[in-house]
């Protein structure tokens, strides 16, 4: 999974360092934010029904509990419809106005912002997102984390190739941006279902199986579960893409958007690998909470882990401190002004790495409402002091909030979770 993981961010990393080399500081921050909007609609649009299907389609998977399985699709079926209903009619009422400036000269339909353009493409998207945690959820994690990372990015980096080197198209034209994510979101969704027909025959037919429809009482749990975790999944979304819809609003200088999305993919690869290792963590932590027994065993699980991260992100932190300059100069020309940016949110990052463990603990061991207050809070800060620290110092101002915002949601996860779970040392390495 690991390897996975780091493998995606690999090919992700050098797709955008392609864009950034042809789009330059002022148009690269356009593609970025438009893509962090389509993740995060993407994400919306399933209304937390991609978080629910780990946790239920597995006991049905296991009893052979067709029926059920049949229910659940039609219930997820319903739900996903309404989230996309909802998308559509957004940017319907956003294309009549972008429709109607344009008719009336006031502003032309291709002059508006990218992130206009990627709404409609979220549904499309988030079929493939869905897909990857049925995956997951029916014993393929492998499966579902390399169409969800490997074969996306891939794809993307295909598409680009094949438009700029084959065609000779400009990506600087909106048309082409959205075509290339119309074609790579569309063969990733094709290539999911075949994949996922061809693994999980069973679970598939379901999904286009008409059911008589679960009882009340599945349809309030199931509900019930989907509402908690898309709360989550909100919140953390926007922890991770606030503070670069903050930079495009707030910032008065053109190119801090793309100097500040090229800090975030630097930083991105310290961030992935707790990310990583925390799945390892979480069954531990369950069986924990439920019998205080198993503690020694995620003591020492927790001792491993924070010594892999530890010793990885020393390393990631010196290179960044070290080389920043050097490293942002291969998004292109003027990247390398955002060093000290990256300096800061680098910092943020690795106390945050260390500290992830207690985040995860929190989550899993009966005190996730605590670690959603925290992200919560968290999330006000990024919003009411980034706005703030953009408009005075631009990208530095919004990179010196989220190294503190990291740095002290890290710290706070770690209070928290040595007080309510006195047995487990988080941050201990022997």
């Amino acid at each position: 999974m690991a390897v996975i993981s780091i493998a995606g961010y690999g090919l992700a990393l050098l797709t955008n360092l392609l864009l950034s080399n042809m789009l330059g500081t002022e148009l690269f921050g356009d593609y970025q934010v438009a893509f962090a909007l389509l993740s995060l609609l993407a994400s919306l649009s399933l209304s937390g029904t991609d978080m629910v299907a780990s946790r239920y389609l597995p006991t049905m998977r296991k009893t052979v509990n067709l029926e059920g399985i049949r229910a659940y699709c039609a219930w997820n079926r319903s739900r996903i419809r309404f989230g996309f209903s909802i998308i559509l009619a957004v940017y319907a009422v956003f294309l009549a106005i972008a429709l109607a400036t344009h008719l009336a000269d006031y502003k032309r339909f291709e002059e508006y912002h990218l992130a206009f353009h990627s709404i409609w493409i979220a549904p499309i998207a988030a079929l493939s997102l869905l897909t990857d945690r049925y995956l997951v959820a029916s014993g393929y994690p492998r499966t579902g984390s390399i169409l969800g990372s490997l074969a996306l990015h891939l794809v993307l980096l295909f598409c680009v190739a094949a438009a700029v080197y084959g065609l000779r198209l400009s990506v600087s034209s909106s048309s082409v941006m959205i075509g290339i994510l119309v074609v790579s979101f569309v063969f990733l969704g094709l290539l999911h279902a075949v994949i996922f027909r061809t693994v999980e025959p069973e679970i598939y037919g379901a999904w286009w199986t008409p059911a008589r429809g679960a009882s009340p009482e599945h349809h309030r749990a199931w509900s019930r579960t989907s509402n908690r975790m898309l709360i989550m999944r909100v919140n953390s979304l926007m922890l991770w893409h606030l503070d670069l819809f903050i930079v495009e609003i707030a910032s008065p200088n053109e190119a801090a958007t793309s100097l500040y999305a090229a800090v975030l993919l630097v930083v991105r690869i310290m961030q992935l690998i707790p990310t990583t290792i925390s799945f390892m963590i979480r069954p531990l932590c369950g069986a924990a909470a439920d019998d205080r027994s198993q503690c020694p065993k995620l003591q020492k699980a927790i001792n491993e882990s924070n010594a892999v991260v530890l010793g990885a992100c020393s390393l990631l932190l010196a290179g960044m401190l070290i080389g920043g300059h050097f490293i942002l100069n291969a998004f292109g020309p003027g990247f390398s002004e955002a060093t000290t940016a990256l300096a800061m949110v680098a910092a943020g990052a690795f106390i945050e790495a260390l500290t992830r463990q207690s985040v995860v603990m929190l989550q899993t061991m009966g005190h996730e409402q605590v670690a959603t207050r925290i992200s919560t809070v968290s999330l006000v800060i990024v919003l009411g002091g980034g706005f703030i620290a953009t408009y005075l110092f631009s990208y530095n101002g919004m990179a010196a909030v989220t190294g503190l915002v990291l740095a002290g949601k890290g710290l706070i996860s770690y209070a928290f979770a040595r007080r309510r779970l006195p047995e487990i040392r988080p941050l201990s390495v022997i």
